[in-house]
């Protein structure tokens, strides 16, 4: 008889510790998560910056509690921009940005033409969208390096098997393919705005 007390006694202090260990874990599980794996903060310049994830981008909130989103955190982009660049762009009232209407894959350079201007303009900066040469399906007027001036720059959008960024005679030619778009997009954002 003693025995089998003590081996209902042991099944029920075992039965009790497994359904301890179940209710801390699941217990551990929602309160130790409270920060958000979705966040991250880096410093770049000396300045600290909060990165969160909404909507398939980096968004980092600015000065006045402005969102700005990237597809992009600042270490993952490859690409330089020189300061020459960078200035032409932010001292400008007026840019053009072009591209190449027969491109093979346009999409990605129609993602960075619309975040462009949209920034650009929150930036009171104007934008004029053009076409390297005529086209049906487009009704741009025709933008090319030859339009580029100290005051108003041209940015040229432009599919190439190998990736560059430079400036000539105040023409920014942009030369990538698809997801190469998107960083020189998310690398003019974070100049414009500082963070780079």
């Amino acid at each position: 008889m003693k025995r089998d007390n003590r081996e209902k006694r042991n099944k029920i202090l075992l039965s009790v510790f497994i359904a301890a260990i179940m209710i801390l874990s699941v217990l551990g599980f929602f309160y130790g998560t409270g920060g958000d794996e979705n966040a991250a903060k880096y410093t770049i310049n000396n300045k600290t910056y909060s990165f969160s994830r909404e909507n398939n981008q980096y968004v980092v909130t600015l000065n006045k509690n402005e969102k700005v989103g990237f597809y992009y955190l600042p270490f993952e982009i490859e690409l330089n921009m020189s300061d020459e660049i960078a200035n032409s762009i932010k001292n400008s009232m007026v840019i053009y940005l072009t591209f190449d209407p027969e491109a093979a894959n346009p999409s990605y350079i129609d993602v960075v033409r619309f975040d462009l201007a949209n920034t650009f303009v929150s930036k009171q900066i104007y934008v004029i969208d053009g076409i390297t040469e005529e086209n049906e399906k487009f009704s741009l007027p025709i933008v090319s390096c030859g339009n580029a001036t100290a005051y108003v720059p041209v940015i040229l959008l432009q599919e190439a098997n190998i990736t560059s960024l430079e400036m000539e005679n105040n023409c920014i030619k942009m030369q990538g393919k698809s997801l190469d778009f998107i960083k020189f997009r998310d690398l003019v954002i974070y100049k414009l705005y500082g963070i780079l």
